[in-house]
C-alpha cells in the first residue's frame, strides 16, 4: 500500500481525528484516507448546480479536468469543489496557510479523496472564467 507522508500518523486515534478511515502499515504508523470523514451532503450542498449566484464575492472559475468538473471560488480565500460526470462532490480543497496535512501546504483538502484532485490541474483563465 503506498501511503504519502502527509497520511501517515503515529497511532490510530491521532489518525482517526482527521481521516475517516485509518490503515496501519507495516512500519506502526498508520494510513489515513478520506480527510476529515465522508461527505456531510445535509451540511453543504454535495450535488452539482450551474453558478447563479453572480460574482460580487470574489472571482469563480469552472471547467473540466478530465471526468471531473472543477469550480474554484476566489475571494480572500479559495474554495475549489471537484463533482464527478454524475454531478456528485467527490472533493473539496481549501487555501489555508495553516497546517499541513490532507495534501499539504497551502492547498488543504477538507473532504473527499486525495487521489481524486491530485493530476488536476485548475485553469483560472478567461476561458474558465464565469465572471465578467
Amino acid at each position: 500500500m503506498e501511503c504519502r507522508p502527509v497520511q501517515q500518523r503515529a497511532s490510530a486515534s491521532a489518525c482517526l481525528a482527521e481521516f475517516s478511515s485509518c490503515v496501519e502499515l507495516p512500519s506502526g504508523m498508520f494510513c489515513g484516507s478520506d480527510c476529515h470523514g465522508p461527505l456531510d451532503c445535509d451540511a453543504i450542498d454535495c450535488d452539482y448546480k450551474p453558478y447563479t449566484m453572480g460574482c460580487s464575492s470574489g472571482f469563480i472559475h469552472e471547467g473540466q479536468c478530465g471526468d471531473i468538473r472543477y469550480r474554484r471560488a476566489s475571494a480572500i480565500g479559495s474554495s475549489t469543489w471537484y463533482w464527478n460526470a454524475a454531478g456528485q462532490l467527490v472533493a473539496l480543497v481549501e487555501t489555508s496557510d495553516v497546517g499541513d496535512y490532507c495534501g499539504g501546504g497551502d492547498n488543504v483538502l477538507r473532504r473527499g479523496d486525495l487521489d481524486v484532485v491530485q493530476g488536476c490541474e485548475v485553469v483560472i483563465d478567461d476561458t474558465t472564467s464565469l465572471c465578467d
